[in-house]
């Protein structure tokens, strides 16, 4: 399956933000999509027909968001659990640098469940 295979493309920032977000039409044409916009949070919390893009080799497929950043963070605690006992010998310095991506993850995270609680209740 490949990114025309779905209606909606997100390119996902390190810290778990979204930079991008793109529908794809029927002609292909690509109709950019503000992240923060209630469209854009009501996409990325249903999670259907959307591909996130963290680099070019690693995407995920049809997951809400809120799912994609827990699946970020247990990748960086596991990351974690590996560096403490020397499974990445080389790679010791990454601590700081790991808790620190996992602090942004979190308060992405909690960014938008804030927004999509404001949106539920502006839609009431």
């Amino acid at each position: 399956m490949g990114a025309a295979d779905s209606r909606y493309e997100a390119t996902v920032a390190p810290d778990g933000r979204i930079q991008d977000l793109v529908e794809r039409g029927e002609q292909g044409i690509p109709r950019p999509i503000p992240p923060g916009s209630p469209e854009g949070m009501r996409i990325l919390a249903a999670g259907c027909g959307i591909l996130y893009r963290f680099d070019d080799e690693r995407r995920l497929r049809d997951l809400p968001y809120p799912r994609v950043l827990e699946a970020m963070r247990q990748e960086i605690h596991l990351t974690l659990h590996k560096v403490r006992h020397g499974e990445l010998l080389d790679e010791p310095e990454l601590v700081p640098d790991l808790r620190r991506l996992l602090t942004d993850l979190e308060a992405t995270a909690a960014a938008f469940h804030e927004g999509l609680s404001g949106l539920r209740t502006t839609e009431v």
